[in-house]
């Protein structure tokens, strides 16, 4: 997959969970507590391992997610 497909899936699934955290206050709990779970219920599949963090923004707080720079062999 490239890198371009690759976000755009990633970018798909968080619209996804987004939506549902919105409309649905159970799935919300869920998200927060078994991110792994709330993304399967959707069916969405996740290497093991993988650590996903969702953190509730606050009114007056900005997150930014800041991709990791490629590694030395994808130069």
């Amino acid at each position: 997959m490239s890198d371009k497909a690759a976000l755009e899936a990633r970018q798909e699934w968080e619209r996804k969970l987004f939506a549902h955290a919105t409309a649905d206050p159970a799935f919300r709990r869920l998200l927060r507590t078994d991110p792994q779970a709330a993304a399967a219920a959707l069916g969405a599949e996740f290497p093991p391992g993988l650590t996903i963090r969702v953190l509730p923004e606050q009114p007056r707080s900005v997150y930014l997610v800041v991709p990791p720079l490629p590694s030395l062999s994808e130069m």
